[in-house]
């Protein structure tokens, strides 16, 4: 629970990163929630194929997050209440091929959903700032899928490796600061493998 703990406890001086994370989404649940239509080009930009996203589910997604928000952080990735039970709750909304697409609301193109949740979630703050010091308490030094090249931290509390996430946080942004969805590896590793979940080698 020390993971947990950690994104609970005043960051550095304020709130706890938790907290932070929490009034960021109810942020960009306002700001979504200022427009009429949504739609994502699921083709090409030459000849696109344009999907129109119900306002309602948009909505809804982020308000999932912050209903499992603090659950989300310890979920184990196997077992009845594991990432299954919510990866379903949320594609009944949103399918995943859709989330990290460019969002155009109200003709106004930005960044894609995934992409907003994400940055809401505080997932660079707690990549920086926390997960670090929890690998090098649980004594990971070498990267998880091969074993072979080091991932450390230093005394200063600085990761030396790429944090992956086995669910791809492109396809699946509410697990993106999930403590059993994150995996220390090299560099190489972690550009091999992408967003690609089916490859072999990587399915621990």
């Amino acid at each position: 629970h020390d993971f947990e703990n950690a994104m609970m406890k005043p960051y550095p001086k304020s709130d706890s990163l938790f907290k932070k994370a929490e009034k960021a989404l109810t942020d960009l649940k306002t700001k979504l929630n200022s427009y009429s239509t949504f739609k994502v080009n699921s083709g090409t930009a030459k000849s696109p194929v344009w999907i129109v996203l119900k306002k309602a589910d948009i909505i809804a997604y982020i308000e999932l997050i912050r209903q499992y928000h603090q659950e989300l952080l310890t979920v184990h990735p196997s077992g009845k209440s594991g990432f299954s039970f919510y990866i379903l709750k949320f594609e009944n909304l949103i399918s995943p091929k859709y989330i990290n697409r460019a969002l155009v609301a109200n003709g106004t193109t930005m960044d894609s959903l995934a992409n907003q949740i994400v940055k809401a979630m505080k997932y660079k703050e707690m990549r920086d700032d926390i997960y670090p010091s929890v690998t090098r308490d649980l004594g990971i030094k070498t990267c998880v899928y091969c074993n072979a090249n080091y991932t450390i931290t230093d005394r200063n509390g600085k990761g030396y490796y790429d944090l992956d996430h086995w669910k791809p946080k492109a396809k699946y942004p509410y697990l993106c600061t999930s403590f059993f969805n994150l995996q220390p590896a090299c560099p190489s590793c972690n550009r091999k493998k992408s967003d690609d979940v089916k490859k072999e080698f990587f399915q621990l």
